[in-house]
């Protein structure tokens, strides 16, 4: 081949490139670096199901198997409920009880070795529980303390948080929470404190107090490899355990804190009052000295320090973590998301847009999934007056997929190099 056809070829090549993910660059991290994912809902995904029977709410939790299985966690009705690739509801298993194979109140779901459901439910039941895809029990888990979350690992080890209270200095005014991570083995039973970390808490009168939102909290993820990750969210870093509960490394996050405003103490307080006076905590005595001592209350009143960093930990589909930034917006807040590789380098930050749907991200439950097959999440939608939620599906973007999945073989097939490696 001559100079210039050589040069025409490689020309034609970055013209290609110019428009799609680089070699390597998977679809994932392709949309990371676009720097936004509107959630757009594919209109075949769940289609002709009647959201209003399914009964789900903020407290569901959710995981997508490697088969693309989706299992939901229905809080209110006690069951697990299985829709396969496309959406359809396709099985529902377990009913309210405490024998094996029963649920109060499940709310914790994930995948160990591939193959096995594992499901969490209320915490004070102490126990989890152990399902094949066809929702038979494989096995029932005693945990020696009450499990908030929960993370399968590889080696049949699975992850599990607890939060005790424990008095501090201000006895009159708060305490201080211990947030525990353990890990027990599946088979024998056994158990390893992993983490204990102490994080104060403000109390207000009637015994109210201020939350993981405020104060922080500490979340666990499983890596891709079966390995643990922990991170407190009012530190920029997460640390990463091996099943045995070895501390592998530690991954700095990319995070510093923001200033407390007087408009964000405005609006928390709101938000308090709120879900209050739309509670039971409206007929109790001494309410309106509660409120009263709510709008008196300054940062000071309630939280240590700074506000958290972050509000949860994901890892998606090809092992990287994501990390959903709290921010210090107010009022129709940005969803910021930071993209770290499994070897802990930064990726991107990004901004996914709710498109129709209400967002709420929450460190107490996960309705996200970041997977190559799209981004599956759980939300009522805008237009809804009911706020009715539903099971969703959004492509990363299927054009910009379709597109360079077929320019890479043209590409590939016009120079004679396999679209698995670099062309000349």
């Amino acid at each position: 081949m001559g100079r210039k056809a050589r040069s025409t070829a490689v020309l034609i090549v970055l013209v290609v490139a110019a428009g799609m993910p680089l070699f390597g660059q998977s679809t994932l991290v392709s949309a990371y670096r676009s720097g936004k994912i509107v959630l757009e809902p594919d209109p075949g995904f769940g289609r002709d199901i009647d959201w209003a029977s399914v009964v789900l709410n903020f407290a569901n939790d959710m995981t997508v198997a490697p088969d693309g299985s989706v299992f939901v966690a229905n809080n209110r009705e006690h069951v697990i409920l299985k829709f396969d690739p496309d959406g359809r509801l396709i099985k529902t298993f377990g009913r309210k009880g405490q024998g094996p194979g029963d649920f109060e109140f499940p709310a914790n779901l994930d995948v160990l070795d591939i193959r096995t459901l594992v499901v969490g439910e209320y915490p004070g039941n102490r126990r989890i529980s152990l399902f094949d895809f066809e929702g038979r029990l494989a096995r029932l888990l005693r945990t020696n303390a009450a499990a908030f979350d929960i993370a399968a690992l590889r080696g049949n080890a699975i992850a599990y948080t607890s939060w005790t209270f424990g008095r501090g200095d201000r006895k009159e005014t708060g305490g201080t929470d211990h947030h525990q991570v353990f890990i027990k083995d599946a088979l024998d039973g056994r158990e390893v404190l992993v983490a204990d970390v102490s994080i104060p808490y403000r109390g207000f009168s009637g015994g109210l107090r201020s939350d993981g939102s405020v104060c922080g909290a500490v979340v666990i993820a499983g890596t891709s490899g079966g390995d643990l990750l922990v991170g407190d969210t009012r530190k920029a870093a997460v640390e990463i355990f091996g099943p045995a509960a070895k501390k592998l490394r530690t991954i700095a996050l990319r995070l510093e804190p923001f200033p407390l405003t007087s408009a964000h103490l405005r609006r928390y307080k709101a938000l308090m009052i709120r879900d209050l006076k739309n509670g039971p905590a409206a007929s109790m005595p001494g309410f309106d000295a509660m409120i009263r001592d709510i709008e008196a209350a300054t940062w000071d009143d309630i939280v240590d320090g700074h506000l958290p960093l972050f509000k949860d930990l994901l890892v998606d589909d090809e092992g990287n973590l994501l990390v959903i930034k709290n921010t210090d917006c107010v009022r129709d807040c940005p969803i910021l998301i930071q993209a770290y590789s499994p070897e802990g380098a930064f990726l991107a930050e990004f901004e996914l847009d709710p498109g129709p749907f209400k967002v709420e991200i929450d460190y107490r439950f996960r309705n996200l999934c970041f997977t190559d097959r799209g981004i599956f999440g759980m939300f009522p939608r805008k237009d809804d007056p009911d706020e009715i939620i539903v099971l969703m599906k959004s492509a990363l973007d299927q054009r910009a997929k379709r597109s360079s999945s077929s320019s890479v073989r043209r590409t590939a097939a016009m120079y004679g190099c396999s679209p698995s490696v670099q062309c000349p």
